[in-house]
């Protein structure tokens, strides 16, 4: 919808052309032709379908009808130019949060099914620490009663429609619609977007990276990579980018991972049954207690008496 609303901007002429007569044909065809629009039923099963980019938003009112998806009503809008530099993540609550006001008359009181494309939602909505923003929104959905499924987005194309109007894009035959769960634990990047979404601290750091709002020493200490904040480092030469864990959660992430080299299991030393047949040395030094002590002492001790042998070597020149 994007170039269609670019018409009614004021103080400029009107370039009608194919693609523009294209999209609006489309339009029409999406909300008049089948699937039928069906009346607002309390009796079915209630789903709120969404998705964002940075052109704008939409959302499809559905009911569950003998298994098939029916359609009750459209919503799209397109974003500001402040919204439109959102992180895909607020985008999408966003467009929630939006879709859930302009349904509302139809959701309060009742329980529905949020469906969106986005891993990242519904971890959100157990979190503590929120940028301002969000919260609000947050703040707005805990007076509906909802939950939130993840469907990959190649299976979203109804409602991607209303958020970024791909002129191709064929209409999508609601019927055949299969739902996935998936478990949110199980994607690590997802987590770890969440996570730092959640840390004011690096929400702000990205918010001002997406909007050149960093000095340009600082920004290039940073990159962003599928929307997960990494800190650039120099090793042997070599420029390495490390995700950034939010604070809260690195104890965690220390007590979980690996403590560095597999260690070897350790073998006992047989017993001997005479003296000196297994010798045990070490060194040991600074015995002035300095830490410029160049003092070194041999030790060797008899596996089976435990006699002890100690010999003072030279100063190490």
């Amino acid at each position: 919808m994007k170039p269609l609303y670019a018409l009614t901007s004021s103080n400029k002429n009107i370039p009608w052309t194919d693609r523009h007569e294209q999209i609006r044909q489309k339009v029409i065809s999406v909300l008049t032709d089948a699937p039928v629009l069906m009346i607002f039923d309390p009796n079915y099963p209630i789903e709120l379908h969404t998705d964002a980019s940075s052109e704008g938003y939409g959302a499809i009112l559905m009911h569950r009808v003998e298994g098939k998806s029916r359609v009750v009503e459209y919503y799209s809008k397109r974003t500001s130019p402040a919204e439109s530099r959102y992180h895909s993540y607020e985008l999408e609550t966003l467009a929630v949060v939006n879709a859930v006001k302009h349904f509302r008359h139809y959701l309060h009181g009742r329980e529905f099914l949020v469906v969106t494309d986005c891993n990242s939602l519904k971890a959100s909505s157990s979190k503590v620490h929120l940028n301002d923003r969000v919260y609000r929104w947050w703040a707005y959905l805990q007076t509906f009663t909802f939950d939130i499924r993840y469907r990959e987005g190649k299976r979203m194309a109804h409602v991607d429609f209303f958020s970024r109007n791909p002129v191709d894009l064929d209409r999508s035959t609601f019927s055949k619609i299969v739902e996935k769960e998936i478990n949110l634990t199980e994607i690590s990047d997802d987590w770890l977007l969440a996570e730092q979404r959640r840390d004011p601290q690096i929400s702000e750091i990205v918010d001002k990276l997406q909007n050149e709002g960093l000095a340009e020493d600082v920004a290039n200490m940073y990159e962003l990579r599928s929307g997960t904040l990494h800190r650039k480092i120099q090793r042997k030469g070599r420029t390495l980018c490390l995700p950034i864990v939010p604070r809260g959660f690195r104890w965690s992430v220390i007590n979980h991972a690996s403590s560095g080299r597999v260690q070897a299991e350790l073998h006992p030393i047989p017993k001997t049954s005479i003296p000196w047949h297994t010798v045990h040395v070490d060194i040991t030094g600074k015995l002035s207690g300095k830490n410029d002590s160049k003092e070194y002492v041999i030790v060797l001790v008899d596996a089976f008496t435990k006699f002890v042998y100690l010999h003072h070597t030279l100063p190490a020149g």
